[in-house]
């Protein structure tokens, strides 16, 4: 099972808050090492500007009826500290402006305590997986043929121990804080492979730790604008989940996957200025068709990539084509315009999973793309991260 449509970004953007409330969290504190005279405090994408006084320290005030995720940004650097809060919590806070995240020292919140023991587990299990590979990579150059692959062996067997220590961390934690939004964060944890970021708890029955969570948020806090969005995105996925069933029954010995080599389907689809476009418009260039949605975390960490790629190859004839799953214009547009995409072809049928153009490639998760050369055909599925830029320099070379 996977878990790549749920919306955890959204998660820790939808919050409320008022400046200057008289009641609610009270966060007071100081930052070491600023080079500037202010902080962002970011809720629901609205960002509040705190002032620092000549010593580094500040103020912030906000109501809060239920926890919410609030995140202090140093603006010279964008780093970040992200919080937990509750109502009526007098919370102090110290940190370096160079490392907010690993040099915070936070008093009177519990819910950020949470966040942060799950940081510090997540943090030692991965120095533990670069020692393991740091061996590795020492040992393997004295390995002959007879002992790499017992060395081989030995830090797969290593790396696996390791991790599993780690899912049994989180697995315990769900337990001991099923009522803390923290809970969420804890769904969300992964580490780089060569198959992507796949969740720890993506594992057999791995929706009832998300059903779990859901149910029990939503029991405790159900007017929290957080606990809703992350209701709404346990629907999407078992939405996807059933997408998932209806595309492996499309497909069949005479309806294939799409795979490299294969003619890209030609389709028309409406722009989101209600102008209409195809496919077959780009022929002549290279261009990646690419499905993605405003609401899904790991199409947004992939636009960055894109976004790279562009400004590089788009001289040399390259483009990019997005198909957005989204369902709503006031969701999609603010998305374009926050992760600064500077190609024209934005387009979106506002059908969501029901999309003809979605079905027409059989796209069941997202982010997924296809990078289609001058001739319409498929040369490369799915170039995600970099893959994308070493795919076009091949191409550019």
């Amino acid at each position: 099972m996977r878990y790549k449509i749920i919306a955890f970004f959204l998660l820790l953007m939808s919050f409320t808050a008022c400046k200057q409330a008289k009641t609610g969290i009270s966060i007071d504190g100081k930052v070491l090492n600023s080079s500037g005279n202010a902080l962002f405090f970011i809720t629901n994408d609205k960002v509040d500007t705190v002032k620092l006084n000549k010593d580094g320290q500040f103020s912030y005030q906000a109501r809060s009826n239920n926890p919410e995720f609030i995140r202090i940004v140093v603006p010279q650097n964008e780093r970040k500290l992200l919080l937990l809060v509750d109502s009526s919590e007098k919370i102090t806070v110290t940190f370096d402006a160079r490392n907010p995240d690993s040099s915070a020292v936070i008093e009177g919140s519990k819910g950020t305590i949470l966040l942060q023991s799950i940081q510090k587990q997540y943090s030692e299990t991965l120095q533990k997986m670069y020692a393991i590979n740091k061996r590795f990579e020492d040992a393997k150059q004295y390995a002959d043929k007879s002992t790499f692959e017992i060395i081989r062996k030995a830090a797969i067997d290593s790396l696996k121990a390791a991790i599993d220590g780690e899912i049994v961390f989180l697995k315990h934690f769900l337990q001991s804080n099923p009522y803390s939004l923290s809970a969420i964060t804890a769904l969300y944890q992964s580490f780089d492979t060569q198959n992507g970021r796949p969740l720890l708890l993506d594992l057999p029955n791995g929706m009832n730790y998300f059903d779990g969570v859901d149910s029990k948020l939503m029991a405790r806090y159900p007017k929290s604008n957080t606990v809703q969005d992350f209701h709404q995105a346990i629907l999407a996925l078992k939405m996807s989940e059933a997408k998932t069933k209806e595309y492996s029954a499309r497909t069949s010995p005479e309806k294939p996957l799409l795979k490299i080599g294969d003619t890209a389907p030609d389709f028309e689809i409406q722009t989101i200025d209600n102008k209409k476009v195809k496919l077959s418009s780009f022929k002549g260039t290279t261009v990646i068709l690419d499905f993605w949605a405003s609401w899904c975390p790991p199409c947004r960490e992939e636009n960055p990539f894109l976004v790279a790629a562009y400004n590089e190859y788009h001289k040399k004839g390259f483009e990019v084509f997005q198909v957005a799953l989204d369902k709503k214009i006031e969701t999609l547009k603010p998305a374009i315009a926050k992760d600064k995409l500077p190609w024209n072809v934005q387009t979106c049928d506002f059908k969501s999973w029901d999309s003809p153009v979605a079905q027409l490639y059989m796209v069941n998760e997202i982010p997924q793309n296809f990078l289609i050369d001058k001739t319409g055909k498929i040369i490369a599925i799915n170039c995600n991260g970099d893959a994308l830029k070493k795919e076009l320099k091949k191409i550019y070379k």
